[in-house]
This record gives structure tokens, sequence and C-alpha cells, in this order.
């Protein structure tokens, strides 16, 4: 398999609407996603053989998927969504979908953690956005 170019690496926002289109965040030079998963150790030793050697057992517990990027603000369209969605009087969840080259899309509801939004008196206008989970995400292969 190729080299996969990060730039490939997109944050793409919902639109809301009942079918949903996603658009790219325009912008963002720098892109995180990690799996998380709990584990719940439900480890009891054997009643009729104390003494052996205990084998630990695990059950799956919490899966999180957290997301984050930054980059330069670019106006328009995704970033209005993007503070819109911050600003919900019913809390910060989104659509969000996180494609990782090489490997698919991840797609579902994030709760938008933090929008920052920065800049120098001589420099550009940047962005960093942080979102986790909230619910099922769902995984479609390239």
């Amino acid at each position: 398999m190729p080299v996969q170019k990060g730039r490939e690496f997109l944050l793409k926002i919902g639109d809301g609407e009942v079918s949903e289109a996603f658009t790219a965040l325009a912008g963002v030079t720098s892109s995180n996603l990690a799996i998380g998963n709990t584990s719940i150790d439900v480890t009891i030793p054997d009643g009729t053989t104390p003494g052996n050697v205990l084998v630990q057992e695990m059950l799956s517990g919490k899966r999180a998927f957290t997301a984050s990027g930054s980059g330069r603000f670019v106006p328009g369209a995704p970033a209005t969504e993007l503070y819109t969605a911050a600003n919900l009087a019913a809390g910060p969840l989104w659509n969000f979908q996180i494609v990782v080259p090489g490997l698919g899309s991840f797609t579902g509801n994030f709760h938008i953690d933090n929008l920052q939004f920065a800049g120098e008196m001589e420099g550009e206008a940047t962005f960093e956005i942080a979102l986790s989970s909230s619910g099922a995400i769902t995984f479609a292969a390239v």
C-alpha cells in the first residue's frame, strides 16, 4: 500500500439535514483520531482450588472515539456550521465524519469539547477543535 497523504485525513461536518451531506472543514493542517477501549475486570478465583493461579478475564467496556484538528481559519459555510453547532442551546452535539486515508470513514454524533479561535496581529487566524463521540460510530471501509 502506498504511503497516505496527511492532507487527505479530513474532519467533515454534517449539514444537519435529513439526507446528511458532509463538508470538509477548510484549513485543517493537523488532525487526529483516537479510538479508546476500556475493559471490565471479571476475574474471580476458582472456588474449588482458590490457591491456583488466577487467570485474568476481561469484558469489553466503553468504547470512545476522540478527534481533534487545528489549522488556519477559513471563513465560509463549514466554519459557520461549526460555530453554530458549538453554540447550540440544547448542547454542542453534531454529526461529524472523520476520513482516514487508506482505511475508511468514521461517522456519528460527536460532542464538541472545545472550539477555539486565535490570531496574531501580524499572522493568520487559526482554530482548534476537540470532539468526543456521543453514541455509536459507524465505519465504512474504502
